[in-house]
């Protein structure tokens, strides 16, 4: 199976830096656990990736500053090596994730410094189109220092309800939107509690229950689809014991049965494991693992489910966990070390 990394390749703001090559790809053997370096690929600062339908085209950008003005980048990755198509300037500031919607035709770049998120139309051979949608919003929260602002952090498509669902770490919101007239409209925004920071989310298998996880107090939030709308029902704790009020969480992941839940933590080098009850709506922490290096900012499940792939952003290594499909465990299998300031992890 192989897998593709983005890294830090330069000083991104604040105290976020790297010292990686950019776009990697990986072979994980699926038999063996063991890790394999493919190609390497020279760009600044990919921050993150997607990759379309076709598993023929790869898009990501360089999460820089707007004063950098960073560009929105599209690859081949068809042939031996990823070869870049198109460029073409964000109108925001550090870029941090991005999601490529198979439905709308379309890719949505979350902008965290500048608070917008951009939405993107595709040609016929999957190029970005110029002049995207930009959506923006107002406000801030109770944290002074993270939150004097909108910051724009993750798009996910709810293909079941046909939502565009935004997390804004800056105002403690999610943000509900749906196309007409093909642009993005809001139809209704859920408040998550003040000072968590919504960072990512996933959506149960079942379409009905979405899991937001909380960079700042390392809590999920529970959002419920009824009444034809998402509700916030409960926020529970990744965590077993507080982090000194400097919780750090990262990634949140969901097997594919549904029943698990993954959550990163940086301020602990760690990943949660916790389990999902349908029928009573429980969310319970099962297990602690911790990542075997420094900073796990992202990290990603196989295709199959049995494998976890994590990028140790500050320990330059990158590691396999196999999971157990019934308890949702994870087992230490392999690693391999000299890959540096890894911040995403995406399988093909």
């Amino acid at each position: 199976m192989k897998f593709y990394t983005g890294s830090y390749t330069e000083h991104v703001g604040g105290d976020l830096a790297g010292n990686g090559v950019g776009i990697q790809c990986f072979n994980l053997d699926d038999e063996s656990g063991e890790i394999t370096p493919l190609t390497s690929s020279e760009t600044i600062n990919p921050g993150y990736l997607c990759i379309n339908q076709s598993k023929q085209l790869l898009y990501s950008f360089q999460e820089r500053l707007k004063t950098k003005l960073p560009l929105l980048l599209c690859f081949n990755i068809a042939g031996k090596e990823p070869k870049l198509l198109s460029t073409q300037v964000i109108t925001g500031g550090l870029p941090c994730h991005i999601l490529y919607i198979k439905e709308h035709n379309c890719i949505v770049v979350s902008c965290y410094e500048t608070g917008n998120f951009l939405s993107y139309d595709l040609g016929e051979n999957g190029i970005p189109q110029s002049n995207p949608q930009n959506i923006t919003y107002g406000g801030n929260s109770i944290n002074k220092e993270r939150q004097e602002g909108p910051h724009a952090h993750m798009a996910h498509f709810d293909s079941k309800h046909k939502q565009l669902l935004l997390a804004d770490l800056g105002c403690d919101k999610v943000y509900c939107l749906k196309m007409e007239n093909k642009l993005f409209k809001q139809v209704n925004s859920v408040d998550i509690p003040k000072g968590g920071g919504p960072r990512h989310m996933v959506q149960h298998p079942n379409g009905e229950y979405l899991f937001v996880n909380n960079e700042m107090t390392a809590e999920i939030s529970l959002l419920k689809w009824e009444s034809n709308q998402w509700k916030w029902i409960k926020n529970v704790s990744a965590i077993s014991t507080p982090h000194l009020n400097h919780a750090s969480a990262s990634a949140i992941k969901i097997s594919k049965c549904g029943a698990y839940l993954y959550v990163g933590l940086r301020s602990s080098n760690s990943i949660s494991t916790l389990k999902f009850d349908t029928e009573n709506e429980t969310l319970l922490l099962v297990e602690e693992t911790g990542t075997r290096g420094i900073t796990p900012r992202d990290f990603e499940l196989s295709p199959d489910g049995k494998a976890l792939i994590v990028g140790n952003q500050d320990s330059e290594s990158i590691v396999c966990f196999g999971i157990d499909v019934h308890k949702g465990t994870l087992n230490y299998r392999s690693q391999i070390n000299g890959i540096a300031s890894v911040c995403c992890v995406k399988f093909e």
